[in-house]
């Protein structure tokens, strides 16, 4: 659990530092991306995850965690 904890925080941290600043060269150089607001890159930068919930909630001595999937849009 505490390995899943720290995946988390880290793929934070790299889309919060790497990803956000970088989103308008990333979207040059992906053919696929329209370079809009809604383009592949500069949607990923503004994703924000907060975590420190889910930290408290995974290292709690009783804990039962359930997770879900949503549109990465919702």
């Amino acid at each position: 659990m505490a390995a899943m904890s720290t995946v988390l925080n880290e793929y934070s941290y790299f889309i919060e530092v790497t990803v956000a600043k970088n989103a308008g060269l990333l979207a040059q150089c992906d053919k696929t991306d329209t370079g809009t607001e809604k383009g592949v890159w500069k949607s990923r930068a503004k994703l924000k995850l907060d975590v420190s919930e889910f930290n408290k909630r995974l290292n709690a001595p009783d804990k039962t965690i359930y997770l879900g999937v949503s549109k990465e849009n919702e």
